[in-house]
């Protein structure tokens, strides 16, 4: 744990270091921690060695970075897919995780922390859970779980504590899952990719909503069926992540192929919001196969979005790009003089792992710089609200 200098904060657990043994062989890929108010949720992926058939993993800790044993299993709750579709079902089915992408895409720095793995949002005391479930090729399917405050499945949701979703008029496509946030009101907001046709080779957008109890909102959308779908023809589209306004509207980022970053903006009822960019999907390329990962909003209504893009001066590598745009779509010349600013280097590729905004709206980024056959380095960098 790092205080506001950047300082390891050596009161927290071990010398400021938390150490998450799990059982056996077992290997812990933490990807999102929440704050409570006497420790902290963590959730990510759990696998054998470096097997890549992950299972989903919630963890709970004290304060004092010890296991809250009153959750799951000491303190770990871990669920595997014949959890939900039983042994005989679940031959050669499978999460799909982080680091499974991460293979496919080979060396390809543009795809990392683009897809896969499990992502989670509380939900009042409760923990919401969304992964990629492969089955088969050409089919791939969503799960949502809903836990209850000592780590079991609540049943309060789809009668279950879990759902598989389909995107509506899409159904039994592949679908991936890349983002989840949970509305003041409970409602459940998903996002990612679905196959425009039934052969998958272009994928269009969507953002989608359900009920607290695992239904399909289908007040949400101008088409009233629950999601809202962003295509652009020839095109594979994703929306990776989203953030909640004051307003109750919501922001998403993403991608457009390989050479464009995506943002839209929607109000409540999940309609296009006319004051971002006239109520259209926003396409940046200032930069080289720039994509948006994370997003986040200021106070004064200026949306941050963090990503990923050809570094301008080491071209052959991958930069992490901060940008900020005023609540019209524009890019705010007045950030970095420029609108956008980036983290790279000569050697590495600098890939985005995470985003917070401080109370005074300075952004502060997690990254990692990577490059085959070498050692992989983090970095905590704070940015000026200028």
């Amino acid at each position: 744990m790092l205080n506001e200098k950047g300082d390891i904060d050596t009161t927290f657990a071990f010398e400021g270091v938390a150490d998450l043994p799990l059982d056996g062989s077992d290997w812990f890929f933490p990807q999102a921690i929440y704050p409570l108010d006497n420790g902290w949720i963590i959730t990510g992926e759990v696998t054998k060695g470096t097997d890549d058939d992950p299972d989903l993993a919630v963890v709970k800790l004290k304060s004092s970075g010890q296991f809250d044993e009153t959750f799951g299993v000491r303190g770990k709750a871990i669920f595997r897919i014949v959890d939900f579709i039983g042994s005989e079902a679940a031959e050669g089915v499978k999460f799909i995780s982080r680091q499974d992408y991460e293979k496919r895409t080979g060396d390809n720095a543009m795809a990392k922390n683009a897809s896969g793995g499990a992502h989670s949002q509380l939900q009042s005391d409760k923990i919401i859970l969304v992964s990629t479930v492969f089955f088969k090729f050409n089919d791939l399917r969503v799960l949502v779980l809903c836990l209850g405050p000592d780590g079991s499945l609540d049943r309060s949701f789809n009668g279950t504590g879990f759902r598989f979703v389909d995107v509506p008029n899409y159904v039994g496509r592949a679908t991936y899952v890349n983002g989840v946030k949970v509305q003041p009101d409970l409602k459940i907001l998903i996002c990612g990719s679905v196959a425009s046709e039934p052969p998958g080779e272009y994928f269009d957008a969507y953002v989608m909503r359900c009920n607290p109890n695992g239904t399909d909102d289908i007040s949400f959308g101008d088409a009233k069926t629950g999601a809202v779908i962003i295509s652009k023809s020839g095109e594979w589209l994703s929306v990776n992540s989203m953030t909640l306004k004051p307003d109750g509207g919501v922001i998403a980022v993403g991608s457009s192929g390989a050479n464009s970053a995506l943002i839209v903006v929607f109000n409540q009822s999940g309609s296009f919001n006319k004051v971002f960019n006239q109520g259209q999907p926003l396409f940046s390329h200032f930069l080289r196969n720039l994509s948006w990962h994370k997003c986040v909003l200021q106070q004064d209504g200026k949306i941050i979005t963090n990503g990923i893009a050809n570094s301008m001066e080491f071209p052959a590598k991958a930069a992490t790009v901060i940008a900020r745009f005023d609540a019209g779509g524009n890019l705010d010349l007045n950030y970095a003089k420029k609108g956008w600013v980036s983290i790279e280097e000569a050697l590495a590729h600098t890939i985005l792992e995470d985003v917070a905004l401080t109370q005074s709206n300075k952004v502060v980024v997690a990254t990692y710089a990577f490059e085959i056959g070498q050692s992989i380095s983090g970095r905590v960098t704070r940015f000026l609200n200028q």
